[in-house]
């Protein structure tokens, strides 16, 4: 019987895929699990008055502890599938906190090609995107049973304003 893959070989199975199935199934379960989709307002003293009542400026974020897995291998991954992204180092917040590293993924033409490229199993982002979608923001701390009811007609996304 084979002895189970490493942690090192798993990565070089992804990081060594083509710009295909795997590297997009890798992307797929780190933002279903780890990562985060959220809506910004404007804050400019131009910006339209919808834009600074709304939150309709996407963001993508990935987040982990692990440098070498945001600076390096998500990194990559990103530019070879040409997207726009930025990463930041984040200092820790409190004691017995961990310095983090952030790939963040702006504005809708990068959210659009997220979810036609990498998409999402998970109806927490997926009911974002698809109010967002619909109305042109998402309001913020909404549930999901929220946004389910948003879509159905049934809740008008406004009362959150």
């Amino acid at each position: 019987m084979p002895s189970p893959k490493s942690s090192v070989e798993f990565k070089c199975v992804v990081m060594d895929a083509s710009v295909g199935a795997i590297q997009k199934a890798f992307l797929r379960g780190y933002f279903d699990a780890d990562g985060y989709l959220s809506f910004k307002k404007g804050r400019q003293d131009r910006s339209a008055e919808f834009k600074k009542i709304h939150h309709y400026y996407p963001q993508i974020s990935l987040c982990s502890i692990s440098k070498e897995l945001i600076i390096t291998d998500i990194e990559h991954m990103l530019e070879s599938m040409g997207f726009c992204y930025n990463i930041y180092e984040v200092a820790p917040n409190g004691r017995g906190k961990n310095k983090k590293y952030l790939a963040t993924i702006n504005g809708a033409t990068q959210l659009k090609l997220w979810m036609k490229e990498i998409v999402s199993s998970n109806p927490v982002h997926s009911s974002k995107y698809e109010v967002w979608k619909r109305f042109g923001f998402c309001p913020p701390r909404t549930t999901l049973e929220q946004r389910i009811t948003i879509l159905s007609g049934r809740l008008d996304p406004e009362i959150f304003y």
